[in-house]
């Protein structure tokens, strides 16, 4: 049986790091990470290098999915049959900001409108969500997913943020339902919410 894993956690929380470590101590055929990051920036650029490095001395291979999570679906076949692939998504917040805000590589991007609702959209939570499971239910592999909390600054935001923030809730609450276990980090720290 496959096992799901959410880790949350605030930005520079170390849920990335925790994740990481998580699926290195877990595997027991590939480890897989899932990179969703676009590099739209020089800031992006320098987050992307900085996960790079800390995965040098690592059994990682790396697909780079910034949408359309669950077209990796061909490619977490494990290398011995009965065993399972680990794979790390890394992580949600930038997956759905990439679905739901255009698709860099390809130029392509939503036209929000002031409802905050694109006329491209057709739910990217709910994708990404159908995306996951699909992925789970191939029981190839066990899966820790990362994502952000976002929700705890009390802002009020335009529209089409505020729809981020009402997407990524949702998106958060369906995996921690989903999943066997939830752990958020805070300060480096991890808080085990369900399973173990």
């Amino acid at each position: 049986m496959s096992r799901l894993i959410l880790v949350s956690g605030a930005g520079a929380s170390g849920k990335s790091e925790y994740a990481e470590k998580l699926a290195v101590d877990m595997h027991e055929d590939r480890l897989i990470y899932v990179a969703t990051m676009s590099a739209y920036d020089d800031e992006s650029r320098k987050k992307i290098e900085i996960h790079k490095k800390r995965r040098i001395n690592t059994d990682f291979e790396t697909i780079e999915k910034p949408y359309g999570i669950e077209e990796i679906i061909p490619f977490i076949t494990p290398y011995d049959s009965n065993k399972k692939s680990t794979i790390l998504i890394e992580c949600i917040s930038n997956l759905l900001a990439n679905e739901m805000y255009g698709r860099a590589e390809t130029g392509v991007k939503a036209v929000i409108h002031d409802s905050g609702m694109s006329q491209l959209q057709l739910q990217p939570s709910q994708r990404i969500i159908d995306g996951i499971t699909a992925i789970a239910d191939t029981q190839l592999a066990d899966i820790v997913v990362v994502t952000n909390e976002v929700f705890a600054d009390g802002m009020e935001y335009d529209a089409s943020t505020m729809e981020y923030i009402r997407q990524l809730g949702r998106i958060n609450c369906e995996l921690a339902t989903m999943s066997d276990m939830v752990v958020e980090v805070a300060c480096g720290r991890p808080v085990v919410w369900k399973g173990q």
